[in-house]
């Protein structure tokens, strides 16, 4: 498990640091142990097996009764990304193939700034209807 604990830069540094670097020995090593923690951070990295990956226009709401209208090829990845960097509870409300500008025209006079919108019966009535 030490393998995990050291990054690629405090290797490379301990064997700059090393005064018998030019040795061919130390550099296999370097080599084959640098091959394996990119494989180790590959493998714990990878996308696990899950449910089918939905894909289209989106409407995640937040605990404030406002709702995103957005895009997405991978929305469960979308909705995760987007909790990461939000206080509040994110909630998919629904997936829809209509286009997202279309979306954001349709429903313009709840614009709130970028793609939120205030959660209002109307938009909440079209999602019911997905």
């Amino acid at each position: 498990m030490e393998l995990l604990k050291t990054t690629d830069y405090e290797i490379l540094s301990a064997i700059r640091e090393d005064p018998t670097i030019g040795n061919p020995q130390i550099a296999k090593r370097f080599a084959v142990k640098t091959k394996r923690v990119s494989k180790l951070r590959r493998s714990i990295c990878a996308p696990k097996a899950g449910p089918p990956i939905q894909s289209g226009s989106y409407f995640i709401a937040d605990e404030h009764n406002r709702v995103k209208i957005g895009k997405s090829i991978d929305v469960a990845h979308r909705l995760t990304k987007l909790q990461i960097g939000n206080a509040d509870t994110l909630t998919l409300l629904g997936v829809t193939d209509k286009d997202e500008c279309e979306l954001h025209v349709k429903f313009a006079k709840y614009h709130i700034r970028g793609e939120w919108f205030a959660l209002s019966t109307e938009i909440q009535e079209f999602i019911d209807q997905l």
